[in-house]
């Protein structure tokens, strides 16, 4: 079977998710946020690796607590700026 998962992308180039699952009264804290799903696109099941932009005064998600998952960020202060 052929692996037809890229060995290199350019995060930015993936379509942006710009919708919420929240019910509308909270979704509006996330105006403005855009998620490129990276894990999705290497076929990752383990984890999810998103590159999140985040316009000025918009938030990445509501406050929520996590029991059983770690959760990693990078920031940086432009969405030109490639990793």
């Amino acid at each position: 079977m052929a692996d037809n998962r890229p060995a290199a992308l350019r995060a930015a180039e993936l379509p942006a998710r710009t919708a919420s699952i929240y019910p509308p009264a909270f979704a509006k804290a996330l105006k403005g946020r855009s998620k490129r799903a990276l894990g999705d696109a290497f076929g990752l099941t383990q984890f999810g690796v998103n590159y999140t932009v985040l316009e000025p005064g918009s938030a990445s998600s509501e406050r929520h607590l996590r029991l059983n998952s770690d959760l990693k960020h990078r920031f940086t202060d432009s969405p030109d700026n490639e990793f």
